[in-house]
């Protein structure tokens, strides 16, 4: 869909009024308001995932995707869509 947008006639690199499309690896992310929180089910197609969750991203107010402050790299939060193990350990042994 990205490839698709960019390579579009009408698409003209313009600054949108809030977050353009963007690819994170793992999904792509459709524009999206400022000061709005996006969601997605979570893929089948990462193990481990629970494809019953959500993952989210937020469109800041300024109209820029919410980034990480240690890199400046745009997050995605994927957290609800791990699968929580639970490890049982056997004291008697």
């Amino acid at each position: 869909r990205l490839y698709q947008y960019q390579n579009d006639s009408a698409y003209d690199n313009t600054p949108l009024n809030g977050c353009e499309m963007v690819w994170d690896n793992i999904l792509c992310w459709d524009e999206a308001p400022p000061g709005t929180m996006q969601q997605q089910q979570c893929p089948d197609y990462i193990n481990g995932f629970d494809t019953h969750e959500f993952a989210t991203k937020f469109c800041t107010l300024n109209g820029t995707w919410d980034k990480l402050s240690a890199n400046g790299n745009h997050w995605t939060n994927y957290t609800s869509c791990h699968i929580a193990y639970n490890l049982k350990v056997d004291d008697n042994h």
